[in-house]
């Protein structure tokens, strides 16, 4: 009998335990996710946004659209959109964190409501979302926000306040040339009256018919130069008026082509410190550094190698040093160099 009321019991703690765990746990898990839920402006993260529109504080309507690749500008203009950035505002804004409310207000005015600072407008798997953003609150680092046509205002992070303040340039993709440097292997330059085309074969650059070595370390700088290059304007969101930037009849072209790619770039007048270009693939007038004329003013002393020769030092096997009267060879062995059957003197032979 004792030993049956001792399984009696053990079966009814593994039952409280039980119930414990599959009732209690989960009811203070739940209280947990309520309370960090309550804590939130929105309840989901950007990864549940497939389009949003920002009206930043000029006014300016920016309607961005996720795509396979990452995010992509549909309207002021149709653009690739510089997805990281993207990603990293819809960070700050979603899902937002709430610092305190304020229920029942009446006069939105009091907080940069009536008129926002900015507007937010998600588009995800629920009903479009509205955030407008207001005035930064006086005492901390925060700011007042509301959603759509509540009466409550939120107080949130003042970060919320600055990331809204993106322009259509911020959030576009800036890079000139999508590929890397090293994927280059054909380079032409023409400009009035001269024609450069240069071609890398076995890891080294060539110029001319009949090719000669040119300077790898130039034209290597150059071409990371030319493929890091950030697009710094957009004075033509077309190109129906190329004349005016000076690129109707370019005097200056550049061709690339590597990894089974060619670009065609073309450059046209100089503003400021930059120069306006155009180049295939990209329908627009762009604004770069003018650092990418620099092969224009290359001459052939500059493109030329000034090396004596080709050969690395790990690769000589054998040196023949000959004058009128004599013939000397020193060659390479596992255990240094030799001239004849005697050790050479390496430091000699390494200089």
């Amino acid at each position: 009998m004792r030993f049956k009321s001792t399984g009696i019991l053990a079966i009814l703690l593994v039952a409280i335990a039980s119930y414990y765990f599959l009732v209690e746990s989960k009811k203070q898990q739940a209280e947990k996710l309520e309370i960090r839920m309550s804590g939130r402006i929105l309840p989901y993260d950007g990864d549940g946004i497939d389009r949003w529109v920002l009206i930043n504080p000029d006014g300016e309507r920016i309607e961005m659209e996720r795509t396979y690749t990452g995010w992509r500008i549909v309207s002021p203009v149709a653009a690739e959109g510089a997805s990281s950035t993207i990603e990293a505002v819809l960070m700050q804004l979603l899902p937002g964190l709430k610092l305190d409310a304020f229920a029942d207000v009446e006069n939105f005015a009091d907080y940069g409501l009536e008129a926002p600072y900015a507007t937010v407008i998600f588009h995800g798997r629920e009903l479009p979302d509205t955030m407008f953003v207001g005035d930064k609150t006086p005492t901390s680092p925060s700011c007042y926000i509301r959603l759509g046509s509540s009466d409550t205002v939120l107080v949130s992070r003042e970060m919320t306040h600055n990331v809204v303040n993106k322009t259509l340039y911020h959030l576009r993709d800036k890079n000139f040339l999508h590929i890397g440097s090293e994927s280059i292997d054909s380079l032409r330059i023409e400009s009035p009256g001269r024609i450069a085309a240069f071609s890398k074969r076995g890891g080294s650059w060539r110029v001319g018919d009949p090719p000669v070595r040119a300077d790898d370390e130039l034209i290597e700088k150059y071409l990371k130069t030319l493929t890091l290059a950030i697009i710094r304007g957009f004075p033509g969101e077309d190109l129906s008026e190329i004349g005016r930037y000076g690129l109707e009849r370019p005097a200056r072209k550049i061709f690339l082509s590597g990894g089974g790619r060619r670009f065609d770039i073309a450059f046209g007048d100089l503003f400021d410190d930059q120069v306006y270009v155009v180049r295939s693939g990209l329908d627009k007038v762009l604004l770069l550094e003018q650092e990418v004329l620099e092969p224009f003013d290359w001459t052939m002393r500059d493109i030329a190698s000034r090396r004596i020769s080709f050969f690395e030092y790990d690769e000589v096997a054998k040196i023949t040093v000959e004058d009128p009267d004599t013939t000397i060879s020193i060659e390479r062995e596992p255990d240094g160099w030799r001239l004849g059957r005697e050790p050479a003197r390496q430091a000699k032979v390494q200089t």
